[in-house]
């Protein structure tokens, strides 16, 4: 009787592992399919700025391994469309910042803690600077591909400028066409990475957003408004400001890593406007008013970069300041961050 019931027992058990087995399976292909579409979507949607949503997607739900999985997927296929160059850029503007991102995420959240979102955006920096170094140093000729693809463009326009025109006129397009494609030229590198650096911002956000509220993430949410850079990428930020005024090669790099380095902490300017905004009852017509006075004042009067530089100035400052501690609310965490 013993016997019986030990063999009965072990049979169940061989079933339960066998049906666990089995499912595990299930998931494992499951995740990688949807892991090799995803990098396929990935490679597609960078043509449409929604290139690094697959890969957030997929970390997020399955995990920084499947994600990793996806962006390369996602290389291989824009190797294989589109060639060497454009991969670059795939993996250097979506593709790692996207793995890397997920990585840091899951490895802040170890602990039971929430995504550190500091640390998430000084790495991405780091990995811009060095982005960015490899454009400027002209590393397998992509600088001066792209600096190929700003003088089309500014020629393409400018000789429809041109039409009709005197020339007397003509000769002033052409001062000008020489002009915007010389600073457009040496600002290249940064405007590209914060252009990437704002599409996996805006991307990683609404998709997080999405998979929070249907309860699909497998993370604890962040708390964007308590993002707190290290002091460290402070130093980097004004060292590079300094290194602007040097001449040639060191003076360029320097200018695009501070132009670049300065959108990390404009966010953290933003996020000192929204701490102090928790101060009184009518935040959201605060933050209504601060937006619109920001898009007023910076893309119909031009003052666009003075603004940007404010905030930047302003998120630099509370690095050492501690503004939002100081003058913020008592409670550090609002509802919406919940």
């Amino acid at each position: 009787m013993g016997e019986s019931n030990k063999a009965s027992t072990q049979s169940r058990t061989y079933a339960v592992c066998s049906r666990l087995i089995y499912h595990s399976g299930l998931f494992v292909n499951k995740a990688l399919l949807l892991a090799l579409l995803s990098g396929l979507c990935s490679a597609f949607l960078s043509l449409l700025i929604f290139g690094p949503a697959p890969l957030i997607g997929m970390g997020l739900v399955f995990g920084a391994s499947i994600a990793s999985i996806s962006a390369a997927f996602g290389a291989l296929s824009m190797l294989y469309v589109a060639g060497g160059v454009d991969t670059l850029l795939y993996l250097g503007t979506t593709a790692i910042p996207s793995a890397i991102t997920i990585w840091i995420a899951f490895k802040s959240s170890e602990t039971g803690s929430r995504p550190d979102c500091g640390k998430i955006l000084a790495t991405i920096s780091v990995f811009g600077l060095l982005v960015i170094s490899f454009i400027t140093i002209d590393i397998l000729s992509i600088g001066t591909w792209i600096e190929t693809q700003i003088e089309k463009t500014f020629g393409q326009f400018f000789s429809q400028l041109q039409l009709g025109s005197n020339p007397e006129q003509k000769q002033h397009a052409a001062n000008a066409y020489k002009l915007m494609v010389h600073y457009a030229s040496s600002i290249a590198p940064a405007g590209l990475a914060i252009v990437a650096f704002i599409i996996l911002v805006l991307n990683g956000v609404f998709v997080e957003r999405i998979l929070f509220h249907s309860d699909k993430s497998t993370l604890r949410r962040p708390h964007y408004s308590s993002t707190k850079l290290p002091n460290w990428l402070c130093v980097l930020f004004f060292t590079s400001i300094i290194a602007c005024f040097f001449p040639n090669f060191l003076g360029k790099l320097g200018l695009n890593s501070a132009i670049f380095l300065s959108f990390p902490f404009l966010l953290a300017g933003l996020a000192v406007i929204h701490t102090l905004s928790r101060r009184s009852d009518r935040k959201k017509s605060i933050l209504f008013g601060v937006y619109i006075a920001l898009f007023v004042l910076g893309v119909l009067f031009g003052l666009l970069f003075v603004l940007a530089g404010c905030l930047a100035f302003l998120g630099a400052v509370e690095q050492w300041a501690g503004l939002r501690r100081r003058f913020g609310p008592d409670q550090s965490i609002s509802k919406e961050d919940e």
